[in-house]
């Protein structure tokens, strides 16, 4: 039997049709009758008042979120004016920023900040807020924070 050759020729190149929506059908199965989940694209639902209620659970200050997500505090200033929606990697950092938040605020409550600030020797001496800039660092940190909370301080 002959396989049949998939028709590429539905596959437009324009900007119209190049741009991918992220939700899925739910409930659809595919031929291996695996369900899809259903994705919720955060790019157009993201604005500063979602921003909001991650900053007012957070340590940080508007001018560290600023230089958290690598952008100026007059940005996130002009972001509140009209409640701006945030770009992909900005929305990525702060979902990554809200759970380490969390998960310290649970651990530490108000004396989250100190431990954030406080030079560490587990972190070469560095504070834990120092490598909050980068993704393996936000990791580091997030596994160090569990780390304490279950009690394996190696």
């Amino acid at each position: 039997m002959m396989k049949k050759k998939p028709n590429y020729k539905s596959c437009k190149s324009n900007t119209e049709t190049s741009k991918i929506d992220v939700a899925t059908i739910l409930d659809k199965k595919n031929s291996l009758g695996i369900v899809k989940t259903k994705k919720v694209s955060l790019k157009h639902s993201y604005t500063y008042n979602s921003f909001v209620t991650v900053m007012d659970k957070s340590p940080f200050t508007l001018a560290e979120w600023a230089d958290l997500l690598y952008i100026s505090e007059r940005t996130l200033q002009r972001y509140a004016k009209s409640n701006a929606t945030f770009n992909g990697l900005q929305i990525e950092r702060i979902m990554e920023l809200e759970k380490l938040i969390i998960a310290g605020n649970s651990l530490f409550h108000y004396e989250f900040r100190d431990w954030l600030m406080h030079n560490a020797i587990y972190f070469n001496s560095d504070t834990p807020y120092s490598l909050l800039t980068t993704h393996n660092g936000i990791t580091q940190v997030y596994n160090r924070i569990g780390a304490i909370q279950y009690g394996t301080c190696a």
